[in-house]
């Protein structure tokens, strides 16, 4: 897949400069989490958010870098000189190749794409159907029907209450929330708010989850008022 097919397919606006150049060494944050979830506002939303941090924190090689102002335009009231000014970050791809492999995470096709264009090829991205969607962990039986609707939204501090005796782990998980992949798998967009299901989900994959003694799957749990709502993502 081409640069241009992809920034196509993604929703992303090019320039001639994109078409006469091609894939890039490096990409700024906005244009990356967008071709990782292609028309996924939540995912990207949790994966901007967990880039800039690794990039501040230094977690990840990056670059400061002016961030496009179109990206910006949305932005009511801001003036356009100040979308100019404002800051991004540049990530190569052998920098996000290895940022992905570390969070357990596949990349999309259009990132994979990128990646083989300068030899990468060691992550299988995920299929083109998946690209929008959170990956399933659950067995067969207990898959929910195909929606939008991501469940449950509750504060961190309850979910960790409610499922640490299933999920021994929950706290240290929840402290390398940005590097082991749990901030991309079930961040919610509200401040300290997280996606449950999801959250169990990722748990779940990596056999950290003993359901034996757990409580009921939050698909089916009466939420309590104060700690947890539903959001379309």
């Amino acid at each position: 897949m081409s640069f241009i097919e992809s920034l196509d397919d993604a929703g992303i606006v090019w320039s001639d400069y994109d078409a006469a150049t091609g894939w890039p060494k490096a990409m700024n944050i906005d244009r990356l989490v967008i071709l990782q979830y292609p028309k996924n506002d939540s995912r990207q939303i949790a994966l901007r958010s967990t880039l800039k941090g690794a990039c501040r924190r230094k977690e990840i090689a990056s670059t400061p870098a002016m961030a496009w102002a179109g990206l910006y335009l949305s932005s009511p009231g801001v003036p356009f000189d100040k979308l100019l000014e404002t800051t991004d970050y540049a990530i190569d791809a052998p920098a996000f190749f290895k940022w992905l492999k570390r969070c357990e995470t596949k990349p999309s096709v259009h990132v994979a794409a990128w990646f083989a264009k300068f030899g990468l090829v060691e992550c299988s991205p995920a299929p083109a159907t998946d690209t929008s969607t959170p990956e399933p962990v659950e067995p067969a039986s207990e898959k929910p029907t195909a929606t939008i609707d991501r469940g449950w939204v509750i504060k961190k501090a309850a979910l960790i209450k409610k499922h640490e005796p299933e999920w021994p782990t929950i706290n240290r998980d929840f402290q390398d929330a940005s590097d082991n992949g749990l901030s991309i798998a079930a961040k919610a967009p509200g401040h300290g708010e997280w996606f449950e299901a999801d959250a169990l989900n990722w748990a779940r994959q990596r056999g950290k989850l003993n359901e034996t003694t757990g409580q009921q799957a939050p698909s089916r749990a009466t939420p309590f008022s104060g700690l947890t709502h539903r959001i379309k993502g």
